[in-house]
């Protein structure tokens, strides 16, 4: 029973390319640890979104989910369970998913909590609003730290699309000695 007991003690949970396949039984994650902050899926060969949403509507502290590497299908609405699941994230890793920039901004718009994005290698070549935006606008309004490198933005011109993102900081350079 120690050892199970130490479980609900776990904020950071790290298991990259683990096997993992599916969310498991309903209630097994927040019954046994649902003090996790962090955690990391990446390279999981989970079910998509369904089992994503699962694991994370069971681990109400989530604020920081890693799912690089992981192939998701599109969604055409976000399903009902994911403000649930998803609408605390501050920090969210999508780097190497293929994900389209449309596609992030359809899930953005359920994460109004979010200020730290990690976007690399994910073949974009645009960053432009998706047309039916309200007033032309990406739905990042918190988004302190975008990560966005190994893409393939063709012109500045498509850095330009990130202008009404007002929080969005340009980290320091670090000096090297």
């Amino acid at each position: 029973m120690g050892k199970l007991q130490a479980l609900d003690l776990l904020t950071r949970v790290f298991i990259p390319r683990a096997g993992v396949t599916h969310a498991g039984a309903e209630g097994e994650i927040g019954s046994v640890c649902a003090a996790i902050e962090e955690l990391d899926l990446e390279g999981n060969p989970l079910g998509g979104w369904p089992d994503v949403l699962s694991i994370a509507s069971e681990l109400p502290k989530l604020s920081w989910l890693g799912l690089n590497d992981l192939r998701l299908d599109p969604l055409d609405a976000l399903p009902a369970n994911f403000a649930r699941g998803l609408g605390g994230l501050r920090a969210l890793c999508l780097n190497g998913t293929g994900m389209p920039w449309a596609q992030l901004q359809l899930i953005a718009g359920g994460l109004p909590e979010l200020e730290e994005l990690h976007f690399n290698g994910n073949g974009v070549s645009s960053l432009a609003p998706v047309a039916t935006a309200p007033g032309g606008a990406l739905p990042l309004s918190r988004l302190v730290t975008l990560f966005i490198e190994d893409n393939e933005l063709s012109s500045w011109d498509e850095v330009s699309h990130l202008q009404n993102l007002e929080k969005l900081q340009v980290p320091r350079r670090r000096r090297h000695h």
